[in-house]
Order: structure tokens, then C-alpha cells, then sequence
């Protein structure tokens, strides 16, 4: 059997997965052990970019460093993190 890639777009999200999903947040800690006032190095690691990336993002004022603008940083804009609507991808 041939695995075939399959390309995820907007339309493959379930928004209301994905609601429900970044609903959990406070029952979760989604960073345990994480201070609430982040360094660069840290949001770097959480967002899993350079430190001089993060630096222009606050500049840019994209992000602040604290942990409450790291995870709406990410709920906004990291799509490969919300729920696939798998319904709607179909094998050829």
C-alpha cells in the first residue's frame, strides 16, 4: 500500500474542535514550570523560533514576553495545532 501525502488547508479545520480544544486552557497548563514573565530564550523555545526573531516580535509588538501572550500568539496563528476536520479528507 503507497502512503500518500495529504495537504491540510483552512478548510480541513474544525473550528469548533479547535474552540473547544483552547477552552481547556484553564484547566490545562499548557507550559507547567513556566514563569508567567518569559526571556527571549524562553519564548523562543516555546514558539520554537530564534531569539532575534522574538526580539523583532516585540518590537513588531506581535508578542509580549509573559506566557498569556505566548499562548494567544500561538492559538492565533499555529494551524497545525487545531483539530483536523478528518470528515472532509477523502482518499482518492
Amino acid at each position: 500500500m503507497m502512503k500518500t501525502d495529504v495537504i491540510i488547508t483552512d478548510n480541513d479545520i474544525d473550528e469548533t474542535a479547535a474552540r473547544a480544544y483552547f477552552d481547556t486552557e484553564n484547566i490545562i497548563d499548557f507550559f507547567p514550570g513556566v514563569h508567567e514573565k518569559l526571556t527571549a530564550v524562553d519564548a523562543a523555545f516555546l514558539l520554537s523560533v530564534s531569539v532575534p526573531t522574538i526580539t523583532r516580535m516585540v518590537e513588531d509588538k506581535q508578542i509580549c514576553l509573559t506566557k498569556e501572550s505566548i499562548k494567544d500568539y500561538i492559538k492565533q496563528n499555529y494551524k497545525h495545532l487545531k483539530p483536523i476536520n478528518l470528515t472532509q479528507i477523502t482518499p482518492d
